[in-house]
């Protein structure tokens, strides 16, 4: 092999590990409360995951910007989650979340990031002027009949 396809070779190689590596870091995966069975705790110790699920209604308690909440999915996992920051703006009890962090020794996830899962769907309310607004100012949009 003559020394300008070793080259390409080593190059096409640590291409194709960072986009790999890039792919794997900008996969959005995350683990369910029921999935963390002890086996799995115990095999992740204290290793950085992700946690996706539904903010238990009547287990959110704010202090400050001390939040401390319990997620749970539709299996029987629960967890204890620790986050201290500003939430986001639609963050409240019965809404899905994810959680970036780790657990503690005495098993309580210590998450530094906080992020709100929500639906694709959106729909603006309907203002109360609504009527009033169209017949004082129209649609904003010019009528090409003149």
């Amino acid at each position: 092999m003559n020394r300008q396809a070793k080259t390409l070779l080593v190059a096409a190689v640590a291409i194709g590990w960072l986009v790999f590596s890039g792919i794997k870091e900008a996969s959005v995966y995350f683990k369910y409360p029921s999935e963390l069975t002890p086996t799995v705790l115990a095999e992740l110790g204290h290793e950085e995951l992700r946690i996706g699920g539904m903010v238990a209604g009547g287990s959110l308690e704010r202090e400050g910007s001390d939040i401390r909440f319990v997620m749970v999915d539709d299996g029987e996992g629960q967890v204890l989650v620790h986050y201290v920051g500003i939430p986001p703006d639609m963050f409240a009890e019965g809404r899905g979340a994810v959680v970036e962090g780790s657990f503690t020794m005495e098993g309580v996830f210590e998450a530094h990031t906080l992020m709100v899962k929500h639906g694709e769907d959106y729909s603006a309310e309907e203002h109360p002027d609504r009527e009033n607004i169209r017949s004082d100012f129209g649609t904003g949009i010019p009528d090409p009949g003149g």
